[in-house]
C-alpha cells in the first residue's frame, strides 16, 4: 500500500489543541492526500493536503477545527447523585484516507465528492476528542485524567476542598476506561464516618462521563463529605478525593455561578454578599415669605442645599 499512518492523536485527545494524523506515502507518484473526517459515524468534512513543507511524501491532517464544530458542553440539571454520560462534550472520530497520484500530468484518485467511489485507500483508528483546551505550559496529553488509580484527576481546576450549601448541586466531569461508580463518604463535625453511599454503576457509551452530586440528599448530621470514583466490581478507588464542607450560613443575597472550565468540565462557586451600600440624602430648606396678594403657587418650601452620603 502506498499510504501508511505514521503518527496518530492520542486515543483521548483535546479538541482545542492540535489533533494531527500524519500520512506517509511510499511512492513518488503520490502528490496529494484527501481525508474524509467522520464524526460519530457521519462524514462531516473533506480535507486535502499537499506534502509537508520540505518533504515530498509526508502529509499532516489537523482536524481539531472539525471536532470543535460538533462539541458543546453538558450543563446538567441535577436532582440525584449519579453518574451519566457526557454526550455533548465528546465526539468519536476517524478518517477515510485517499491517495492522489500523478502520471503524465493526470491526477487519479478513488475519492469522489458524492461518496460513490470505491473504498478508501486507508482507514484510521478511532479517537475521542473532548471539549478541552490544554494550556501551553501544561503537559500536552490527558494521561493525568485517564489513569485508573487514586491519582486520577477530575476535569476541574477547583481546589480539592470546596464549600457547598445543603440546597446546592455540583458536577464533576471525568474520563473513563471502564465501569465506574461514585462513592460519597459523610463525616460529622468530629471527623467520624457516619455514612458511605455508592451510586449505580455506569459503563459509559464512550470515554467521558459526569459525576452529579445533589447535596440536598445528604443527611443533616453530616458536616462534610468526600466524593470519589471506584471500580464498580472491586471497590478500588480510581480517582482523587474531592471534599465538600457544608456552609450552614444563610444569606439572602447568595449568587451561584457555574461555568465551563478550560478542561471542559463545569466548575461552580457561590458568591455571598458581605456588604450592603446605602446612599442617604439630607436637604436644607426654607419657607417662602408670602406677601399680600399672593397666588397659590407662591406658597411652600424651597430647597436650599442637598447633601448625599454613601453608607456601607
Amino acid at each position: 500500500m502506498a499510504l501508511s499512518i505514521t503518527a496518530s492523536p492520542d486515543t483521548i485527545s483535546s479538541a482545542y489543541n492540535p489533533t494531527i494524523w500524519t500520512i506517509t506515502s511510499s511512492t513518488s507518484s503520490s502528490v496529494r492526500v484527501i481525508a474524509d473526517v467522520y464524526i460519530d459515524g457521519t462524514k462531516r468534512a473533506s480535507i486535502d493536503k499537499d506534502p509537508r513543507f520540505g518533504s515530498v511524501n509526508i502529509f499532516d491532517f489537523d482536524i481539531q477545527s472539525v471536532c470543535q464544530d460538533y462539541l458543546t458542553e453538558n450543563l446538567e440539571t441535577i436532582t440525584a447523585t449519579e453518574l451519566v454520560d457526557a454526550d455533548k462534550s465528546e465526539v468519536k472520530v476517524y478518517l477515510e484516507i485517499y491517495d492522489v497520484t500523478e502520471s503524465g500530468g493526470v491526477l487519479t484518485t478513488a475519492w469522489t465528492e458524492d461518496e460513490t467511489g470505491v473504498n478508501s485507500d486507508l482507514t484510521s483508528g478511532f479517537i475521542w476528542a473532548i471539549n478541552t483546551a490544554l494550556q501551553h505550559e501544561e503537559t500536552q496529553d490527558l494521561d493525568a485524567f485517564s489513569v485508573s488509580s487514586s491519582a486520577k484527576r477530575f476535569l476541574t481546576h477547583s481546589p480539592k476542598t470546596l464549600t457547598i450549601k445543603r440546597t446546592e448541586t455540583y458536577q464533576l466531569n471525568f474520563l473513563t476506561i471502564g465501569s465506574f461508580r461514585g462513592r460519597i463518604k459523610g463525616y460529622d463535625s468530629s471527623d467520624v464516618l457516619q455514612s458511605s453511599v455508592v451510586t449505580t454503576a455506569l459503563l459509559p457509551s464512550d470515554k467521558l462521563a459526569i459525576y452529579k452530586i445533589d447535596a440536598s440528599l445528604i443527611a443533616t448530621n453530616i458536616a462534610y463529605f468526600i466524593a470519589t470514583l471506584e471500580n464498580s466490581s472491586t471497590a478500588v478507588t480510581l480517582s482523587e478525593e474531592i471534599r465538600f464542607n457544608f456552609d450552614e450560613n444563610c444569606n439572602d443575597n447568595a449568587l451561584r455561578l457555574k461555568w465551563v472550565n478550560p478542561l471542559g468540565g463545569i466548575d461552580a462557586y457561590t458568591f455571598n454578599a458581605e456588604r450592603r451600600e446605602e446612599l442617604r440624602f439630607t436637604s436644607r430648606t426654607y419657607e417662602k415669605v408670602i406677601e399680600q396678594g399672593y397666588a397659590v403657587q407662591d406658597r411652600g418650601d424651597t430647597i436650599l442645599k442637598t447633601t448625599g452620603k454613601g453608607e456601607d
